[in-house]
Order: C-alpha cells, then sequence, then structure tokens
C-alpha cells in the first residue's frame, strides 16, 4: 500500500532549534533547525514519494474558545521564526507542497489529510511526535519521529497507555495539557485516567457514571470539573474536515529538483543536498554519473577530497571510482584524503603523492593515538556535522590538523607516514604465499590434537566439562579438585563474580598441584587457539597468497598492527608455530629474506636512557643478555648458563614493558621473591635506566603525554590517577611507548627508504613486516644485488648513540629464517 508522509512541520524545527548546536552560514546566517528539517525531509523521501507539510497559521479557532488557549507560552526566538519561514522556501525548492489554512492548526490539517489519504486507498504516516496527534492513530494512520527503524501504530499505544487510540482523546482531556494551558480533571492524573477509561470507557461515559454515583473520589472530582472537561474537548478535539482544496496525488514527488538542490546548497550551504542528486535521480543515475565525472576532469580543480564512496569539490560531488581518480592523481593540485592506502587500492595507483595528505593519518599523529581517527568522529568534532557530510570539509580539517603538525614539529614524521601508506598498499597488494595443502594438513592435524586432549581429560579426571567455557573449569578447580591460590594471587585473579580468572597465568601458578589434568587444559586451549587461526588461514587465501590489512593508526604507540588476518601473531618460539610459518614458502625461482633488527628496543633504550653500561656493551657488540645476567646473578659472565641467560633476557625486555616481580616470576617460573631481587639488581647496573624512566614518568604527569625522538607523542590521560592499578598502568606505558614507538619508527623510516630503491625492479618484493623484521621475497639470482644494500639502508636510516645491527635469514620457508 502506497503511503504518505504528512509532516508536523514546526515540531520539528521548534525541536531541530533547540536540540542541536547553532550552525551558521558564512555570512552568520543562522540555520540550525533549519539544516535538520531538510536532512528529515532527505530521510522521509527515501521512504516514500507522496509528502506534505503542514504548518499553523497564526490565531486558530481554539483561540475564540478560550483566551487561555497557549496564553502561556513564550513569544518565539525571532531567529527560529526565520527559519520557519524559510522552511517553506526550502520545501518549495525541493517540489513539495506545504499546507496552512488560516484559523486551523497544524495538527487539524494533518488530521483532516490524513483521513483524505485513507479514504482514498493510501496509509498515511503521521512524521511527528505530539501525543494529540496519537489520537487519531488505527490501522491505517501511523506515526514516525523521523529517525527510529519501525512506525508506531495502535499496538504502541497500548503498550504505553494500556489501552487503544480512541481513547486517547478521553485520557487527554482528563490529564489536560499544561504546555497548551488546557485544564483537565483536577486531582486526576496518568493513571487514575488509564483506569477509569479500562473501567468506563471513554470519557462522556466516564462522566454519566459520575453523575449517577456518589461512592467514588475519583468521580466527585469528575463532577467538579464538568465545565474543564467540555473546555478540554473542545480544545483537544482536531478537525479531520478542515475545508481545504488538494489532490493526494499532487503531493507526489518523485525525485528532488537537481536545480532545487543545487539552489538550496548555495544558498543555505548544505553542501549535502549535491550529494542527493544521484539518490533521487534514479531514472539517470548513471548519465548524472558520467556528467559529473566529465565535469570532475575538466573542473580548473584546485584541490579535490577523496574518501572509499565519494569524491568531491566544493559542491560537486560523485562516487569514487578508479578512472577517476587516475585522472585526478595526475593533475599537480593538492588532495585530501581519507586513508589515502584504501583510496590506492581502489585506483590500482602506486605513483607521485607529494600532493596527497590524509586527515586519516594526521589524526591519528595530532591526538597522539588516543583516539581512533574515525571520520564520523572527526567531523563531529569540528563542525558538529554528520557522516553524511564527509569529503566536503576534508580541506579544512587537513589544515586544521596541519597546522597542529606544524605545532608539534612533526612535519617529518607526517610526510614518512604518507610515503608509508604507499609501502603498505604495495606489501599488501603483494602478498603472503601459502601452501594450502600445508595448511589443510595442520588444520585436520590441530583438530585431533583438541579431540585427543578432550577425551584424555575426560578419562583422566572423570568430568566431562567444556574446557573452553572459563565457568566450567573455574568450577572444576577450584570447587572439584578444590586447588587453592596462594593469598599474593588471590586479589589479583579474583573475577567480579567472587571467583578466580583461569587465565593461563593462572593456570601455570595451579599446574603443580594437578599437573597432568591442567597440562590437558592448557593443551586443548592451545591447539584451540591454533585451529582458530589455521581456519582463518585458510579462508583468506586467493590467488594462493593471503593479502593481509596493514594499518598504521590501530596502535598509540604507532606500531604496524596486521589483521584479516593477523600474520604478525604467528607464534615464533614453539614447534606449532614454527609449522604454521612453514607453510609460507616461496616461488621456485625466489627465495624468502628475511632482515631482523637485534635488539633494537634495548639499543633504542641505550640511546634514550644514556646510560653508560648499556651504550658500552652495544659498542663493544658484547652479548647484553649475559651480561646483564652476570649483574643481576652477582656471577662472572663465564658462569652464565643458557637459563640464566634466559631469565636476564626476560628482565632485559621485560624492564621496558614495566615488568614486575610478579610478571617477571610468573614468565620465567621462579619465585617473587628471586624476581624483586634480580630487578633491583639490574637497576644497582643500569642505573641511567632507572634515572630515564623515573623522568619519563615525572614528564608524563608535567604534560599528560611523552614524545620519542621523532617527535611522535603518545596521551597518557591517566597518568596522575588516584586509583593506583590505573596509574602504575600508566606509568608503564609512559615507560614503554617512547621505546617501542622509536623502533617502530626507525623501521617504518627504512621501509620508506627501501621502497623507493626497490618499487620499479620485478625481482624483489617487500612481502610482510612484524615489527622489528622485513621479509623479503626475491628472486635466487638477485639475492646478492639488494642483501647489502637493504641491510646498509636499515642500519643507516637513523643515527643513534649505539649501532643498528641488522641480521640476514634467507630460505625457501619461512620457519628456515
Amino acid at each position: 500500500m502506497e503511503k504518505i508522509f504528512i509532516i508536523d512541520s514546526y515540531a520539528f524545527l521548534f525541536k531541530n532549534y533547540y536540540a542541536l548546536p547553532k550552525l551558521l552560514t558564512s555570512s552568520g546566517e543562522e540555520v540550525g533547525a533549519l539544516y535538520g528539517f531538510i536532512r528529515l525531509v532527505f530521510r522521509i523521501k527515501e521512504r516514500g514519494n507522496y509528502i506534505v507539510a503542514c504548518y499553523d497559521s497564526g490565531k486558530s479557532f481554539r483561540r475564540d474558545i478560550s483566551e487561555a488557549y497557549k496564553a502561556n507560552r513564550k513569544k518565539m526566538d525571532e531567529s527560529l521564526l526565520k527559519q520557519i519561514e524559510k522552511s517553506r522556501n526550502v520545501l518549495e525548492l525541493l517540489g513539495i507542497k506545504s499546507i496552512s489554512k488560516e484559523g486551523f492548526e497544524a495538527d487539524d490539517i494533518i488530521a483532516t489529510i490524513a483521513k483524505r489519504a485513507v479514504d482514498e486507498g493510501f496509509e498515511a504516516v503521521i512524521v511527528g511526535a505530539d501525543k494529540d496527534l496519537m489520537q487519531i492513530i488505527n490501522d491505517r494512520i501511523c506515526i514516525w519521529d523521523g529517525k527510529s527503524d519501525k512506525y508506531f501504530g495502535p499496538e504502541y499505544i497500548v503498550k504505553k497507555y494500556g489501552f487503544p487510540p480512541d481513547k486517547l482523546f478521553s485520557y487527554l482531556v482528563m490529564v489536560g495539557d499544561s504546555s497548551d494551558n488546557i485544564k483537565g480533571v483536577s486531582g486526576v492524573g496518568p493513571k487514575t485516567a488509564a483506569r477509569l477509561i479500562n473501567e468506563y470507557g471513554d470519557i462522556d461515559s466516564i462522566v454519566s457514571k459520575a453523575l449517577e454515583s456518589d461512592e467514588s473520589k475519583e468521580f466527585k472530582k469528575i463532577k467538579d470539573s464538568i465545565d474543564d472537561i467540555n473546555n478540554a474537548k473542545r480544545l483537544l478535539r482536531l478537525d479531520e474536515n478542515v475545508p481545504l482544496n488538494f489532490n493526494i496525488f499532487d503531493f507526489r514527488v518523485d525525485r528532488f529538483d537537481d536545480k532545487g538542490l543545487i539552489e538550496l546548497a548555495k544558498r543555505y550551504e548544505f553542501r549535502e543536498a549535491i550529494s542527493f542528486i544521484d539518490k533521487s535521480a534514479v531514472m539517470d543515475k548513471k548519465e548524472l554519473k558520467k556528467l559529473l565525472s566529465e565535469d570532475f576532469a575538466r573542473l580548473d580543480l584546485k584541490y579535490f577530497a577523496v574518501d572509499e564512496d565519494t569524491i568531491s569539490y566544493d559542491d560537486f560531488y560523485t562516487d569514487t571510482s578508479k578512472d577517476l581518480l587516475l585522472k585526478l592523481f595526475e593533475r599537480n593540485i593538492s588532495k585530501y584524503f581519507y586513508n589515502l592506502k584504501n583510496i590506492l587500492h581502489i585506483a590500482d595507483y602506486d605513483g607521485d603523492i607529494s600532493n596527497c595528505d590524509d586527515i586519516y593519518i594526521m589524526y591519528h599523529l595530532v591526538n597522539g593515538g588516543f583516539r581512533k581517527p574515525d571520520i564520523t568522529r572527526i567531523i563531529q568534532e569540528k563542525y558538529f556535522l554528520t557522516q553524511d557530510i564527509k569529503t566536503v570539509y576534508f580541506k579544512e580539517i587537513a589544515e586544521d590538523l596541519y597546522s597542529k603538525i606544524e605545532e608539534y614539529g612533526i612535519k617529518e614524521l607526517y610526510s614518512n607516514e604518507i610515503e608509508l601508506s604507499k609501502v603498505l598498499y604495495s606489501m599488501e597488494k603483494n602478498g603472503v604465499r601459502f601452501d594450502l595443502t600445508e595448511i589443510e594438513s595442520l588444520y585436520s592435524e590441530f583438530k585431533n590434537e583438541i579431540e585427543n586432549a578432550k577425551n584424555d581429560f575426560v578419562k583422566k579426571s572423570g568430568y566431562d566439562i567444556n574446557l573452553n567455557s572459563p565457568k566450567q573449569v573455574s568450577d572444576f578447580l577450584f570447587k572439584k579438585l578444590n586447588l587453592k591460590l596462594d593469598d599474593k594471587y588471590q586479589n589479583i585473579y579474583r573475577t567480579k563474580s567472587g571467583g578466580y580468572s583461569t587465565s593461563e597465568d593462572v593456570l601455570k601458578i595451579l599446574k603443580p598441584y594437578s599437573p597432568e589434568l591442567i597440562g590437558l587444559i592448557l593443551k586443548h586451549r592451545e591447539y584451540s587457539k591454533l585451529l582458530s587461526f589455521v581456519e582463518t588461514l585458510k579462508e583468506s587465501i586467493v590467488d594462493g597468497r593471503i593479502h593481509s590489512t596493514f594499518d598504521q593508526t590501530t596502535t598509540q604507540t604507532g606500531r604496524l598492527s596486521s589483521f584479516n588476518p593477523n600474520l604478525q601473531n604467528i607464534p615464533v618460539k614453539t614447534e606449532t608455530g614454527q609449522r604454521i610459518r612453514n607453510c609460507v614458502k616461496s616461488p621456485d625461482d625466489s627465495f624468502l629474506v628475511s632482515f631482523d633488527y637485534s635488539q633494537i628496543d634495548l639499543r633504542v633504550l641505550a640511546h634514550l636512557s644514556d646510560d653508560e653500561e648499556l651504550i658500552r656493551a652495544f659498542l663493544n657488540r658484547e652479548d647484553i643478555h649475559k651480561k646483564t645476567a652476570a649483574s643481576i646473578f652477582n656471577i662472572d659472565e663465564n658462569r652464565v648458563d643458557e637459563r640464566l641467560r634466559s631469565i636476564a633476557k626476560i628482565v632485559n625486555f621485560g624492564i621496558i614493558y614495566g615488568q614486575t616481580p610478579l610478571g617477571l616470576s610468573l614468565e620465567a617460573d621462579i619465585s617473587y621473591e628471586d624476581a624483586k631481587t634480580y630487578i633491583d639488581n639490574y637497576f644497582k647496573k643500569y642505573s641511567g635506566v632507572k634515572k630515564w624512566i623515573d623522568n619519563t614518568i615525572i614528564f608524563a604527569r608535567s604534560n599528560g603525554y611523552v614524545v620519542n625522538f621523532a617527535g611522535r607523542r603518545r596521551f597518557i590521560p591517566d597518568i596522575a590517577s588516584a586509583k593506583r592499578g590505573l596509574r602504575l598502568l600508566s606509568e608503564r606505558m609512559a615507560v614503554n611507548m617512547p621505546v617501542q614507538s622509536g623502533s617502530s619508527d626507525i623501521i617504518k623510516k627504512a621501509m620508506v627508504m627501501i621502497y623507493k630503491k626497490i618499487k620499479n625492479e620485478d625481482d624483489i618484493k617487500l612481502i610482510l613486516q612484524i615489527h622489528d623484521e622485513l621479509i623479503f621475497e626475491i628472486k635466487k639470482s638477485s639475492l646478492e644485488k639488494y642483501i647489502n644494500d637493504i641491510k646498509n639502508i636499515m642500519e643507516n636510516c637513523f643515527t643513534l648513540k649505539v649501532p643498528l645491527v641488522v641480521n640476514v635469514k634467507y630460505g625457501q620457508r619461512w620457519s628456515q629464517l
């Protein structure tokens, strides 16, 4: 059934005026209420083609009935009054009829049109939320608030008030309407009114019953208010027979007038209206799109702005397309993007991007990674507008953000991030070659391991529980086996429900008390994770390769993240992790070549802390882990075995992440007391590191952020929190960021430099970055041609107080590197 949308215009304009931020045109004209109203009309058009807007027209017949009617309302703001007048002009531009009638209110006109529409076979949708209008709801007339997914019919009234719509008039008469200065029955509120209606029916029946009875207090109140009831009935009843001369079919709007949309965009600076041309011009959408594309190609552009959906310049819009993007990339003009890397994929473009700005990256850098650079958030923060506006404001946003980049002194950092977009585009496009047969074999094997672990657990424990359920595992460990956590762990691992966590750390703590069963739980979990990961890999293979996505803005330190799938997350040290890596295989005529920074985080720490012992160790190419082991265990270096060196390695890297004695004790499988002693001994040996950590925390507390040597910031909002746990976590973040992000900026700069050298070569591909490591596919015949050059670039792209060292390995499978 065809719907007709009947708009209560004043109600929405009034609501928008007070609910939305004040919006001004460049000439200072206030248009906030008008803007909200236009957006409502656009939403309506997406739902139907019959639209009419209804307006009040000054004094109505109700003022003749009662001088007090609406006499309590304050005078309308001049700005709102002007926007109401302009709204009728806007409707005219769009080809929508607006109706008013002297002596009647919009509600009466709405009721009249709705009744006529139903008589002529339409379903009437009243666009408004006034409860007075709800009294005419029936099976063919409903209410819509302009934003919900659904319409509100009789069932809504029953649910809200407890009776059907045809009784709502009686309810309104009894409760009155203070906003319109209409008195109801004094002392009768909503609950009493609803009860009386459900017991006796409509207002006339209730009055009749009251006049016949002296029994109830409510009836006495009814009798005392007869005059007010009669007055309210005359004021509240909608006139469904307003003398209007209209034809329902005159309200049909097949499409908005293109010229009207353009005029609307220019006159009131509602640029969103231009984009609606494509939405409304159904019949000639292709032709219009072609026209706009041609306009873009021949316009004397000063700049253009692009996201994944839209290309815009001033008031011109068109869809983002490969052909048009390639034409525009060739133009020597400013280009503003949201997520440049994704646009490069759409255009399949790897040319010059020197005139490109990316607000996705800019926002991330300016906000220190604290806020995700979501386009809706960016636009709302600056212009209080919604995502529909999109590319129109990219230029202004980019200019604002660039001024901050200049203020922070990070132009070089930003420039490298822009160039990195092209490197990542190329790396994603290259993809990583996987052996599908090997992957499928692993999948079957891991599935069997999970089943075996479960069967062994049931057999040995006598309990058949879901090993993936934290609650069932917790009940088994702490209730069935009656295991206990030491006092020092209880508060740390207690859950909100009062029980204990069954995390991997907890299972490791408890394992000595039930090694076989907990070992099976850990095995089941490990293989479940591996199976899920391998399944994702299997499903991600296209053209024999996996094309993971790499993002520059996901982490607050600036480290690259990988997803769809995450190829940076494949375990390195475990046998199963190596078997997954074994599935990555180069073509027969090529090698996989790994260039891996050696201990880069520790070298960055030495540079930042200026610690003499650390610097000396790296300058002399000493074994830093062996040196640390000798210090924390108070023994000679020649007595350091692999186990002690391994613990020292955990300490060395753990310091960067703010590792606590508890964390070290769990990871190194040593006592809490020993862990604390080793950390204390570390700081005695490397006192410069301790001093740098303290100074970094002081700086973070004073400034609310930390900064690395490339100028990258990270905001630490909870560094001075009164909550101890939150404060300590923030301190660890503050210490870790300059080190980890510094290492990240080193390898990212190296990636840009290497890409410039190899981008036109067909015998080498960068296929993967794993934090401190780059992996290439290089033709066997060209191996010697590239190894020294790439190693040299990586070791010299940044100058630190200690040398950067890169280790090179190659083979045909990743597991060989």
